[in-house]
């Protein structure tokens, strides 16, 4: 999980240190690692196949079924 606080506290530095989180996200889901759900890293779609692997289609499949309105974790980007 990554928790930072930008300073001093602009858009302009807030911006910047999304961005960094996204590399250290991406450097580290290479080496296989995973985040924690509720982080400063946005997520797309892709991003969530990677992160839950081989049960995707399960996960993906439950949350059509049970959420076909998409209106249940909208804040984490899984659509």
């Amino acid at each position: 999980s990554l928790l930072r606080s930008a300073v001093p506290p602009t858009p302009t530095q807030a911006q910047a240190l999304v961005t960094k989180n996204r590399t250290i996200y991406e450097t580290v889901r290479s080496a296989h690692g995973k985040r924690y759900p509720i982080d400063s890293v946005a997520m797309n779609r892709r991003d969530w196949e990677l992160h839950f692997g081989a049960i995707w289609p399960l996960f993906d499949g439950a949350k059509s079924y049970f959420d076909p309105d998409n209106i249940l974790t909208p804040g984490q980007g899984i659509v």
